[in-house]
């Protein structure tokens, strides 16, 4: 099927994600939870994209692409959305986990992503 991302027509294969489409043809989507041995399942929000003709915006890593898609990547909007996405998702991590020294020895707090740090 034939579908357009960022203004380049591509050729998609109806089993693969808009993120995995997206890849193979070098355009870049930032995403934290997509992993080739993990079923997709849209939890960090980071990927999402937008469809000419859809309300709101979608997550690439769980949206299939469909015949003569039109989807944008890179816009104002979605840099202020992945921004504000990932400071709720650092909001509850501390960020000092980031550069810690300690962070392999962590697995106390492996369970929950809620520390404070003093």
């Amino acid at each position: 099927m034939k579908v357009i991302i960022d203004g380049k027509k591509l050729e998609a294969d109806g089993h693969k994600t808009i993120l995995e489409t997206a890849r193979e043809s070098d355009i870049f989507i930032p995403s934290l939870c997509d992993h080739p041995q993990l079923l997709p399942f849209g939890g960090c929000r980071l990927c999402i994209v937008e469809i000419k003709g859809r309300k709101g915006l979608v997550p690439s890593c769980s949206t299939y692409p469909e015949e003569g898609m039109e989807v944008k990547t890179d816009s104002a909007n979605l840099r202020r959305m992945r921004k504000q996405i990932l400071g709720l998702i650092l909001s509850e991590h501390p960020d000092a986990c980031l550069i810690c020294s300690e962070k392999e020895n962590c697995d106390e707090y492996k369970s929950t992503i809620r520390r404070s740090i003093r």
